[in-house]
């Protein structure tokens, strides 16, 4: 497929107002798309939303920038942001469904709230969205539904159980939507981020190889887009080797898996969706 600029597309992307999310709403905003942005964190959308204005403004751009807090985990309020940016701009031409928080599982006090929190937002706040966004993005053009999962979808990891699960629940969904959707003309793009240095990542107490900025992750994730990659991995040098480690004899990863991760003596709390 040929690459399709993001320059005048109307997206809404959630999760907004920190990490990946903040860093991707400045990378498409400098290639000239609408952005709509969405999170709990109203001050930061705002502060997100000002610093837009003021690419838009460089660029000679209009009306560039729409602040949408929500969260996510509300089914109706997904809805009503997909529908405010209908009646503002017309249309909607992509989603990018980024929302998500971290949950390790600390398998000597097995805790299922770790892993229903997970879920809330990694997955069921990803499903809403999809929801709310589709019957909009039918009507969009070249339309286009983007949602992050993460690349320890690729291979089980240590202390992954709710992070993890929740993640390739993601990838599941998005692959399996694709074989009937893409003959319709909408496009579904999966991406899976290795270590990416955001406050998600800050307090994690084990080597991240290969780790990236949040704009290089930008960068990656715009560069796929355009590109309408199915699947957009990222960085490559850890992506790939996870890819092949995922075909590994199971006798043999359940040796490795346990060395890569250190668990540490104490869990602490996770905050919630950004």
């Amino acid at each position: 497929m040929s690459r399709i600029p993001l320059a005048g597309r109307r997206i809404w992307l959630t999760g907004a107002s920190s990490g990946i999310g903040r860093a991707c709403a400045l990378e498409f905003a400098r290639r000239g798309a609408r952005v709509a942005i969405g999170a709990r964190n109203t001050a930061s959308l705002e502060s997100l939303a000002s610093e837009i204005r003021s690419i838009a403004s460089g660029a000679g751009g209009g009306d560039s920038v729409m602040v949408l807090p929500l969260d996510v985990r509300d089914r109706r309020a997904n809805h009503d942001a997909v529908a405010e940016i209908v009646r503002t701009w017309g249309g909607l031409d992509t989603a990018v469904l980024n929302a998500g928080v971290r949950e390790y599982v600390d398998e000597d006090v097995f805790d299922a709230d770790r892993i229903d929190n997970a879920f809330a937002t990694n997955f069921h706040g990803f499903v809403y969205g999809m929801e709310a966004a589709l019957p909009a993005l039918r009507q969009g053009v070249k339309p286009h539904l983007v949602g992050v999962s993460s690349a320890a979808a690729f291979l089980p990891l240590p202390r992954g159980e709710a992070y993890g699960a929740s993640k390739i629940a993601v990838r599941y969904l998005l692959d399996s939507f694709r074989l009937r959707a893409e003959s319709k003309g909408l496009w579904i793009t999966s991406v899976h981020p290795g270590f990416v240095d955001t406050g998600m990542t800050s307090d994690n107490d084990f080597p991240m190889p290969f780790l990236v900025s949040s704009a290089q992750a930008a960068e990656a994730i715009a560069d796929g887009m355009e590109r309408r990659r199915r699947e957009i991995h990222f960085p490559k040098p850890l992506t790939w080797t996870m890819k092949a480690s995922a075909l590994m004899p199971l006798w043999l990863y359940q040796f490795v898996a346990p060395r890569l991760i250190k668990v540490p003596a104490r869990f602490q709390p996770t905050p919630g969706p950004s």
